[in-house]
């Protein structure tokens, strides 16, 4: 009889549970979202750095996660319970997404805004480096100069003409600074 119970008790427990995925994954992977299906940075398509399914299920950079969209950002939930928020904007001809990255300000220099050394503690390559006077350097293969805009928390990187000028939006908190830099996606085939 005890078998029958703890029986019972586990298929009420599964059923319970798939009620609440059920009723969660419509606020996670609404199928307007222009991003549906497998895009690559790489214009030919031979990676694929974001999955979205209508199911509410994606991959992102590897990571097994869950998403929602919501003004044109997404918020990719991984397994491990950490969220990334990407912005995207959509034009006739492409899509753009921001992903983030947080950098960390060189200990040697003192704070003064966005002037400074910063570099990602995890890959020391990935870095800016931006000089009073409007100079640029970054990740110690490109430079330019730049102009920030304040009232939109963006600043804007020209390359000189090698590259197209692009806007990155940004944040600074102590020690570290939050970039949200684009990246055209490509649909994978």
């Amino acid at each position: 009889m005890s078998l029958l119970k703890r029986s019972f008790r586990r298929m009420l427990t599964v059923t319970a549970l798939l009620v609440c995925l059920i009723l969660c994954l419509p606020a996670f992977g609404e199928s307007t979202c222009p991003l549906i299906g497998a895009w690559s940075y790489d214009p030919n398509g031979t990676t694929i750095d974001l999955l979205l399914n209508v199911d509410g299920t994606a991959v992102y950079h590897s990571m097994i996660c869950t998403w929602k969209d919501e003004d044109s950002c997404l918020t990719l939930r991984a397994l491990n319970g950490q969220e990334y928020i990407i912005r995207y904007e959509q034009t006739d001809d492409r899509i753009t997404v921001y992903p983030l990255t947080t950098y960390t300000r060189k200990e040697t220099e003192d704070a003064n805004g966005l002037i400074g050394s910063w570099y990602v503690p995890e890959t020391p390559r990935v870095s800016f480096v931006f000089t009073a006077d409007g100079a640029f350097s970054e990740d110690t293969a490109f430079s330019g100069m730049y102009t920030v805009d304040e009232e939109a928390g963006s600043f804007r990187l020209d390359y000189g003409g090698i590259f197209e000028p692009i806007v990155c939006y940004y944040t600074i908190e102590d020690d570290l600074l939050t970039v949200a830099y684009p990246w055209k996606v490509y649909p994978v085939n």
